[in-house]
């Protein structure tokens, strides 16, 4: 690498002072100009541009001799020897597409599908796979796990495009708390960012009943892709994130997610409720 001739062309958004230059200071510099390489050479001099570094211009690393003046721990290049380090790409974001598996936790016996239609007030149950649900998402290709994923329902009965979490009936408020009865609907929901507390707004159990105080999120979805595993997660209202179970009333053939079970099954006065889990099934 020559002054009259750089591999690198550019430099990073704030110059950085020749005696403490380090290596994590020249790749963060070349990021924030929006580059996505970076190279450190002579011990004190940083580089960007974005480049796929050709294997022929390679140089033994032992040219690479210069000290970082800002940590001597490091390497920072040689004599017109530039060390390039180039972010990893970003893997592509994909979409899934499937259904949902219901399951009965103590017997593991697969009960069927998450419904498309709703059979009272828009809350989701569960039915045979030719009524299920078919829900979208986007992840990054190759990932083991997603958080805060948010669901699309491909085939919806309702005019809210998403597969969330709304706010109980007879909850108190919207928050999951030990010790207290409120719990959470499976159904349709409008969209909310990944991570937001409960939000107000119409939603399908909403309108199927005439309210407007049954608050909602959309993006509470976490999977293992290893195990199509698939756990709903609430935000409460001071961003904690409570324990939850997902709970089954065969009465009233609803699907409850609680946060205190105990108590729940005492005021539902229901010994017969059962804990469920659900199971992501990729379909093409």
């Amino acid at each position: 690498d020559q002054a009259s001739n750089r591999i690198l062309k550019q430099g990073p958004a704030t110059p950085i002072p020749a005696d403490s230059m380090t290596v994590q200071k020249c790749i963060d510099g070349c990021a924030a100009a929006g580059f996505s390489s970076a190279g450190v050479e002579f011990g004190k001099e940083c580089f960007c541009d974005n480049v796929t570094y050709p294997p022929g211009q390679s140089e033994q690393m032992n040219e690479c001799n210069k000290p970082c003046t800002g940590d001597g721990s490091r390497i920072c290049g040689g004599s017109d020897r530039v060390l390039i380090y180039n972010k990893p790409a970003t893997p592509p974001v994909i979409t899934y597409r499937g259904r949902i598996e219901v399951y009965r936790v103590d017997t593991n016996a697969l009960l069927g599908y998450l419904a498309r239609e709703a059979p009272t007030n828009k809350i989701t149950t569960f039915s045979t796979v030719d009524k299920a649900q078919i829900v979208t998402f986007q992840a990054q290709s190759g990932a083991t796990s997603a958080t805060q994923l948010e669901f699309t329902k491909e085939n919806t009965a309702d005019n809210f495009p998403f597969l969330g979490l709304v706010q109980g009936f007879i909850s108190a408020d919207s928050d999951l708390e030990p010790g207290t009865i409120d719990y959470l609907l499976v159904s349709g929901t409008p969209h909310s960012e990944p991570g937001a507390t409960p939000q107000t707004g119409s939603n399908a159990p909403n309108v199927a009943t005439g309210r407007t105080n049954l608050k909602f999120e959309s993006s509470v979805w976490s999977i293992d892709f290893s195990t199509g595993a698939l756990i709903p997660q609430w935000v409460n209202s001071n961003g904690s994130r409570p324990a939850e179970t997902i709970v089954y009333n065969p009465s009233a053939r609803v699907i409850f997610v609680v946060g205190d079970v105990v108590k729940f099954k005492q005021y539902q006065g229901e010994q017969n409720d059962y804990a469920l889990k659900f199971k992501f099934v990729q379909i093409p």
